[in-house]
């Protein structure tokens, strides 16, 4: 785990690469969406990323996906989620000194701002061919919002598509706070 503190205005945030436990949380939905790809030759990749950002609402979430590179052109986008009956209490969030409820999972209210991305894709952008699982998630029962889940989801495709072995603290730093 790495924690990037460097962001500015108060912002912090963590960032597993490869090393997230994953919990085996039990979802029981999945949407789907497949776009074009431009990007090829990536490596296999966990990719897992908190914030917690200093304001009065909207200012806590945590995504995290799994991407396997594929040759076929696309990048095939799965989000998995549940219902909040089946969501465990993630203890050791960003938000555990404020006594502030984090539970684990995808809300579905989240997982269309997720979607919204990929429907929302600039030409620019780079696009990695293969499948990207985004079943890795948190939030806060108060303090999380679409328009921070969609921001994480920009992050984690900005990650995906980079050496991360090459890129040291600062430039982690850099690509997430421009981001959020």
């Amino acid at each position: 785990m790495l924690v990037l503190d460097k962001l500015g205005r108060y912002k912090l945030a963590r960032l597993w690469i490869n090393d997230f436990r994953n919990r085996q949380l039990i979802f029981n939905k999945i949407k789907q969406t497949k776009v074009k790809a431009n990007l090829f030759d990536l490596q296999k990749s966990q990719i897992v990323c908190e914030v917690k950002l200093p304001r009065n609402s909207s200012y806590y979430a945590l995504l995290g996906c799994n991407f396997v590179p594929d040759s076929t052109g696309y990048l095939t986008v799965n989000i998995y989620y549940s219902e909040e009956k089946n969501i465990e209490v993630f203890k050791d969030s960003l938000l555990n000194n404020i006594n502030e409820v984090v539970l684990f999972g995808i809300k579905e209210e989240y997982v269309n701002s997720i979607l919204s991305y990929f429907e929302n894709l600039e030409k620019d952008i780079i696009i990695p061919s293969g499948i990207i699982n985004f079943n890795i998630g948190a939030y806060s029962e108060i303090g999380s919002s679409n328009i921070l889940f969609t921001q994480l989801t920009e992050v984690l495709m900005a990650l995906i598509t980079k050496d991360l072995n090459k890129l040291d603290l600062e430039q982690l730093n850099l690509i997430v706070s421009k981001k959020i």
